[in-house]
């Protein structure tokens, strides 16, 4: 299993408690004891910008792959968007902020404006029917480069921190670069390429799964708009949850 899909925590801690081969003892709170006790998980932004639950020894590669997708075009006006400057500028920003601590999005963009300038606090982001500062366009791009991940909640309110440092791996790195081993979904012979994982072509789901009954089977039907590969459904979702 590469990562699971993590916008709402507690679906990602279903899924990977059904999916996860031979886990039938495993649990929500294991899962959390992963993210918040040993550090085994983290939850970040992974492929397409969407929040994901990824091995924290895997960052490495996740890092090396994401980066090398480039974003898709920018529907902001110009006088809105970030110049590749100023986004390198607030990615750095964030992670330095974030080191050591446990910021809410509020603070931290205290911490970034700071370290940048009055630019990055400028309010012209639209979202969610307010406005939200210039910064906040690249935050995934933190996410994605291993300068920010999801902290513990304060309250109702998220906390963001910084990952335990590792060695980039050159962007787009693959079963050539030199580093840690590669999951078993990415190994050398695998149909789907590290830059297409990456940018969300496929599903992150490489399992087998039991059914009630206890037979063993895998995956049922492609995602939709995702096309399925071969390898007996380890591209394809189960069916139904």
């Amino acid at each position: 299993m590469l990562g699971a899909h993590a916008q709402v925590p507690s679906a990602a801690e279903l899924s990977i408690g059904v999916r996860t081969e031979g886990a039938e003892g495993l649990t929500r709170a294991d899962v959390r004891a992963a993210l918040w006790e040993d550090g085994s998980l983290v939850r970040t932004h992974g492929p397409r910008g969407t929040v994901h639950l990824l091995p924290t020894a895997e960052l490495p590669l996740w890092t090396a792959a994401l980066t090398a997708v480039p974003d898709g075009p920018n529907t902001f006006p110009p006088d809105i968007r970030l110049t590749e400057d100023q986004t390198e500028q607030v990615v750095s920003a964030i992670g330095e902020a974030l080191e050591g601590r446990f910021l809410t999005v509020e603070e931290l963009s205290e911490e970034v404006v700071a370290r940048t300038g009055p630019w990055a606090g400028d309010l012209v982001m639209p979202a969610f029917q307010e406005l939200w500062p210039r910064w906040r366009q690249v935050l995934h791009r933190a996410g994605q480069s291993g300068a920010l991940c999801f902290g513990p909640n304060r309250g109702r309110k998220v906390t963001y921190t910084r990952p335990p440092h590792f060695t980039p791996l050159p962007p787009g790195g693959g079963p050539t670069t030199p580093g840690p081993p590669l999951p078993d979904g990415l190994r050398p012979g695998n149909p789907t390429p590290l830059r297409q994982v990456a940018g969300g072509t496929h599903c992150l789901d490489h399992f087998p799964l039991h059914s009630p009954g206890g037979e063993r089977r895998t995956g049922g039907g492609p995602v939709r708009g995702h096309p399925g590969v071969g390898g007996g459904g380890r591209h394809t979702l189960p069916h139904p949850h």
